[in-house]
C-alpha cells in the first residue's frame, strides 16, 4: 500500500488535508451487485409495476413517491413517520418501492388503513 498526505492551507481558519492510497481489493466492489432489485430507475411514474416482476422493487425518493400519489413530500414524509407508509434508508437517503406503494394504495381501497385529516 502506498500513501501520500498533503496539507494545504487555504485560509488562517481552513486546512485542506488530501490523503491518496493505493489499496489493493479482492472481491466485487460494487456491494449490491448480488441484489439484482435493488436499483434505482428513471422510468415514468406512470409506468404500472407488473405483480411480480422486478419493477415492483424499484426504489423511488420521496419527491418520486409523491408524484406518484400525487401529494407533497411533506405528505409523504407524514405518511412514512406514522408507519402509514414503508421505507428505508440508505444511508441519510430515505427510499420507497414500488410494492410499499402499491400496498399503501390497497389498504386506502380496502379501508383497512384510514387516512388522517389534516396530515
Amino acid at each position: 500500500m502506498t500513501t501520500n498526505i498533503t496539507v494545504e492551507k487555504i485560509s488562517a481558519q481552513t486546512v485542506r488535508v488530501t490523503l491518496v492510497a493505493d489499496i489493493q481489493i479482492s472481491g466485487n466492489l460494487n456491494p449490491f451487485a448480488h441484489h439484482k432489485d435493488v436499483r434505482r430507475t428513471a422510468e415514468p411514474a406512470t409506468a404500472p409495476a407488473a405483480g411480480g416482476s422486478a419493477k415492483g422493487h424499484d426504489l423511488l425518493t420521496i419527491e418520486e413517491t409523491a408524484e406518484i400519489l400525487q401529494v407533497g413530500r411533506d405528505k409523504v414524509y407524514y405518511l412514512i413517520r406514522t408507519r402509514q407508509l414503508r421505507s428505508i434508508k440508505i444511508g441519510k437517503l430515505r427510499r420507497i418501492s414500488r410494492a410499499w406503494i402499491e400496498e399503501f394504495v390497497e389498504q386506502l381501497e380496502t379501508g383497512s388503513l384510514r387516512s388522517t385529516p389534516g396530515g
